[in-house]
């Protein structure tokens, strides 16, 4: 098993989700020496009054007593302990005022182990300067900067929306990452990585929903480019030598649709990225959106690889990648095709609810 980054400090958690915060404390039970979770801001101030800790973890919408009003209190107690905030929420005015309390590091649900572990990382960084008698108020400055550039960035504004599907999803996530640091084996955790992909496949989608005018569709072109970037990094290690293009028509579909759109996509390429080019072969991967008349538009991703066995039936195949597109494509009434002449082509044609343009817009990586 991999080796994972400990740190020596005691941490308090406080979050009133209860899924999120059973899940979050045996994450971070591996991560710390002693984790204190609590689940409102006044049993976490007085958990904090009681165990003096390092570093305090707080979401910031909490009832009867939110993070930022927990924080203010405890920076009247020791103005030096280092606050760490998360929230799903957009609330400028919460962040503004985190920024004017001095909080150290604010992280965005869902959150992921490796943004605790960075956040972690820094303030114990601060924590062991304290430590030596050197003055923490440049780094909390530099905090603060941080804080307000990435506030900028984003407008000062990030909408809320799908929150609670977020943090389902991170519980799901969660349970994913949890699991596999039980396994050693090589297969298994390629099926936990494989599982962890279609939940991005997912998670993208909402993602690009908070962010965007229209809370009902999804810019399609954006949402390809940014699934196939995340594959081809994933796949580096077996696909380094494939160069990808896509030639996507500008169009926007709704949510019920580009799920299933997006976890077949997720499955063909990375089966293309996987199995296509053994032994480093070279090659080009194909990723295409062809709209037509109506609602009709047809997904293409073709390769010209070692291409699929003769007496390979997609329809009968015991591999769950296939079974998911096959199954998929008929949950949105759609047909497949495939050709297996220099290499592989799959074209799915679907009926969606969409709205875009007809022109194509093709990249090159």
């Amino acid at each position: 098993m991999d080796v994972q980054e400990w740190f020596d400090v005691k941490v308090l958690y406080v979050e009133d989700d209860p899924s999120i915060r059973e899940i979050t404390t045996q994450l971070l039970q591996r991560r710390v020496r002693d984790i204190i979770p609590a689940e409102n801001g006044i049993a976490g101030l007085e958990l904090f009054k009681k165990t003096k800790p390092d570093i305090v973890i707080t979401d910031i919408r909490m009832p009867v007593m939110n993070g930022l009003e927990m924080a203010g209190e405890i920076r009247k107690i020791d103005r030096d302990v280092k606050i760490i905030v998360t929230t799903a929420h957009n609330d400028t005015e919460y962040l503004i005022n985190a920024i004017e309390l001095g909080i150290d590091h604010y992280i965005l649900k869902p959150i992921q182990m490796n943004k605790f572990v960075d956040a972690i990382r820094k303030c114990v960084e601060v924590v062991e300067l304290r430590n030596s008698a050197r003055t923490c108020d440049e780094e909390r400055e530099k905090n603060i900067g941080e804080l307000k550039n990435a506030l900028h960035s984003k407008d000062m504004l990030i909408k809320e929306v799908y929150h609670r599907v977020k943090n389902n999803l991170q519980v799901i996530q969660s349970l994913l990452s949890l699991q596999s640091f039980e396994v050693s084996d090589s297969k298994t955790r390629e099926l936990f990585d494989e599982s962890q992909n279609r939940i991005q496949a997912i998670s993208r989608i909402h993602e690009m929903l908070y962010k965007s005018e229209d809370l009902a569709r999804v810019n399609l072109t954006e949402y390809l480019d940014n699934l196939v970037n995340y594959l081809h990094h994933n796949y580096k290690a077996v696909s380094a030598n494939v160069d990808i293009t896509m030639d996507v028509s500008e169009i926007s579909l709704d949510i019920d649709t580009l799920i299933p759109c997006g976890l077949i996509v997720n499955e063909l390429v990375s089966n293309a990225l996987k199995y296509a080019f053994p032994e480093g072969r070279k090659g080009v991967l194909c990723i295409g959106i062809e709209k037509g008349e109506g609602d009709m538009w047809t997904i293409i991703v073709r390769d010209n690889g070692i291409g699929i066995p003769e007496h390979l039936d997609i329809y009968s195949t015991r591999s769950l990648g296939m079974q998911i597109v096959t199954s998929l494509a008929k949950q949105i009434g759609g047909d497949i095709s495939l050709k297996r002449e220099g290499g592989t082509e799959f074209k799915i044609r679907i009926k969606g609810r969409s709205m875009g343009r007809e022109s194509g817009v093709i990249q090159e990586r």
